[in-house]
């Protein structure tokens, strides 16, 4: 499934039924409740994530990121 609120990022629904009253951001009924919070989510752990994947590469562990200096230099947009 892709989210509205995410585009282009498959999650899942696990299993949550739609609300009825919920609706997208292009006005669409029935969405899952969660599907903004989980965009919003998603939009703010991406850096993150992509620095892990850079530091896997590396042959570094990913926990690795929770070092400021890492961090930063991972993420420039930061500084």
């Amino acid at each position: 499934m892709t989210t509205t609120a995410s585009p282009g990022l498959k999650v899942s629904s696990s299993g949550r039924r739609p609300s009825p009253q919920a609706r997208s951001t292009d006005g669409r009924p029935g969405r899952n409740y969660l599907c903004a919070g989980c965009g919003a989510f998603c939009s703010h752990i991406t850096a993150d994530m992509l620095a892990m994947v850079r530091l896997l590469g590396e042959g570094r562990p990913p926990a690795d990121i929770m070092d400021p200096g890492t961090r930063r230099a991972l993420r420039p947009e930061e500084k």
